[in-house]
């Protein structure tokens, strides 16, 4: 009598790889090595965390404005002018960086997929709050002596720090430094209902310095003021949630999330130009200031780099957001890359005019 080598009916075929055997070891569930492919996931990410802070700081060294020294009056010198710039280069891209993760899980996530998601996004957000921090009270330092014109070392050697917290803008620092390490701790495991009020918060905490800037003492200081307290905020929801899409969006999520975000980034790109307009038409004389100031012409390179990241935008809407629909989210994430470096540079641009004298 022959012997059937037919599966029987009610007896399911197994998918190939359950009947190869498994060489690649314990998973991370039975506390072996992560998978090679999974390790290399998580470089990409880190090199692209990375990668914005670079770009923004080195930006924000190639343009910012040094002093000039001037005799008999005593200055901090280069190196802490530089250090500054870092630092405030720095501060800005972890403090997008934190928005745009709380943005994430407080509004972009859909409801059902949160639940699985909300820890691990929670633990990145306190880390890039934890930078955010850590950036601030460097920065907090060096403007505290060049307020006073010492190196830092001498200026902690003095014993003179506590009485220089109460100048204006040093005590805007300490406030944004309370903030992100405020950010920093309750991110961790935060429910969504938590992270709308931490991103409420962090959103408050980008506003101090700029009640302190030079934009206040202008001809029509308030109008200044108002835009820009409308501008940063918009440039930190428009480039942090697309950085946190694109550091931290896989799976069944990213597509929900885009749909959510696109429209968004169109009304925070709409806003950011707006104010952006006001602020700089506050401070130019006459449309000459646009190439004959040092001002005016990281005004005129900012513009230029808002026309790139809305040509962008439009990519997305005609080109990626359709292949995403379709099961392709690289072509997504390889332009959302691109994007987020020159938001980036444009973040250095930014912190180079800031520090840039205007004509008025």
């Amino acid at each position: 009598m022959r012997t059937s080598t037919q599966v029987p009916a009610h007896r399911p075929l197994r998918a190939r790889h359950e009947l190869s055997p498994d060489r690649s070891g314990p998973g991370p569930s039975e506390g072996g090595p992560r998978p090679r492919s999974a390790r290399g996931r998580a470089a990409r990410r880190t090199l692209l965390s990375v990668v914005p802070l670079v770009v923004a700081a080195a930006a924000a060294l190639l343009l910012g404005e040094r002093d000039v020294p001037v005799p008999g009056i005593r200055d901090a010198g280069p190196l802490n002018e530089s250090v500054l710039l870092l630092a405030r280069a720095v501060s800005e891209v972890a403090a997008v960086g934190t928005v745009g993760v709380l943005l994430v899980m407080a509004a972009l996530l859909p409801a059902d997929l949160a639940r699985d998601r909300l820890g691990r996004l929670g633990t990145l957000a306190g880390r890039w709050a934890a930078v955010w921090a850590a950036a601030s009270s460097v920065l907090l330092l060096v403007t505290c002596a060049e307020i006073v014109g010492v190196g830092v070392v001498e200026l902690v050697r003095s014993g003179g720090l506590p009485d220089l917290v109460a100048v204006p803008a040093a005590r805007a620092l300490v406030s944004t430094t309370a903030v992100a390490l405020v950010v920093a701790v309750g991110a961790h495991g935060a429910s969504r209902l938590v992270a709308q009020a931490l991103l409420l918060l962090a959103l408050v905490g980008l506003v101090p310095p700029l009640l302190t800037s030079h934009l206040g003492h202008g001809e029509e200081p308030g109008l200044a003021l108002a835009a820009l307290v409308v501008h940063v905020p918009a440039v930190a929801l428009w480039v942090g949630g697309l950085l946190a899409l694109v550091l931290h969006g896989r799976g069944p999520a990213l597509g929900p999330a885009m749909r959510r975000f696109s429209p968004m980034a169109g009304v925070c790109l709409a806003l950011v130009a707006l104010s952006g307009a006001v602020t700089a038409a506050g401070r130019l004389t006459g449309l000459d200031d646009l190439w004959s100031t040092p001002y005016g012409s990281l005004v005129v390179v900012k513009l230029a780099a808002l026309g790139v990241l809305g040509a962008f935008g439009a990519m997305h809407r005609v080109r990626t957001l359709p292949a995403l629909q379709d099961g392709r989210p690289r072509t997504l994430l390889r332009l959302a890359s691109l994007e987020v470096v020159v938001m980036a540079a444009t973040v250095g641009v930014a912190v180079g005019l800031s520090t840039t004298a205007p004509p008025v």
